[in-house]
């Protein structure tokens, strides 16, 4: 792999010791065979499309999103989905003071507490023994939906649901997330939304941040919602589910906003 600017910058921060450590939620993603930790993004429909149908032209940097949008713009489609969610409740924004990585100790009482994970199931009730009170109330993938969960069966053009506030460089997707949000910012745009392909083309482009901060989100037919957990189960075939940008063989999903969290290196 050629080094680039993700590497330089790497270079740059590791050897650094006042480089800090920020911490960031995970989010609980289970399929039937897979229990998974996300801590970006989970994505079905065009946008989703776009970004694995695009790998074949990596070596074209960022400018391969635009000929998978292209592409996808051309051969427009449409994707038959139900999506069932349980909103969060409003809660006021958290923040964690980053840490220092290097000239930190780590206590015993808190290498006592340390957790290894094994196998699936381990992680199972890891993520169960982490998440909170609030993880009773939220059904495994194979139980039934709540009856405080609202349910949308309809034909999508996209959803797409982010744990963090950028999508890409430029890409400032939910600018209201925080590092450490305790909840899921669920969105997607539903067919009978949209009036025209042109419109669709500006949303795209207002991802990358062409129209501003977030400007996807002015448009009309975008849809967004603070969730706890949602479940996403795909009715047509064909379609592909990615998490933190990778293709996940499945059926259905759900994901979970738990307080776990993991810890990125920045200064």
């Amino acid at each position: 792999m050629k080094d680039g600017p993700f590497h330089e910058t790497a270079y740059t921060i590791l050897p650094d010791l006042e480089v800090l450590a920020f911490p960031i939620n995970l989010t609980h993603v289970e399929t039937p065979t897979q229990q998974l930790g996300s801590f970006l993004s989970i994505g079905w429909g065009m946008m989703a499309d776009i970004d694995t149908e695009s790998e074949k032209w990596r070596f074209m940097g960022n400018l391969r999103l635009f000929f998978g949008a292209v592409v996808r713009l051309i051969d427009f489609r449409t994707y038959k989905g139900r999506l069932s969610y349980l909103r969060s409740e409003p809660s006021e924004a958290k923040t964690i003071e980053p840490t220092k990585v290097y000239g930190t100790s780590v206590s015993s009482s808190t290498s006592a507490k340390s957790s290894t994970v094994k196998d699936e199931e381990d992680l199972t009730e890891f993520f169960e023994a982490h998440h909170g009170s609030d993880y009773g109330k939220i059904p495994r993938l194979n139980e039934e939906i709540p009856e405080n969960w609202e349910t949308i069966e309809d034909e999508f053009l996209l959803v797409y649901a982010m744990s963090l506030s950028h999508i890409s460089n430029n890409g400032d997707y939910v600018h209201q997330a925080s590092l450490v949000d305790d909840q899921i910012y669920l969105t997607y745009i539903l067919k009978n939304d949209v009036d025209s392909r042109i419109n669709v083309t500006k949303f795209l482009l207002a991802v990358e941040g062409y129209f501003g901060r977030s400007g996807h989100q002015q448009f009309d037919f975008f849809r967004m919602v603070a969730v706890k957990s949602f479940r996403l189960e795909p009715i047509d075939t064909g379609s592909v589910i990615t998490v933190d940008g990778e293709a996940i063989d499945c059926p259905k999903i759900q994901a979970t906003a738990t307080n776990i969290n993991i810890s990125v290196m920045s200064k």
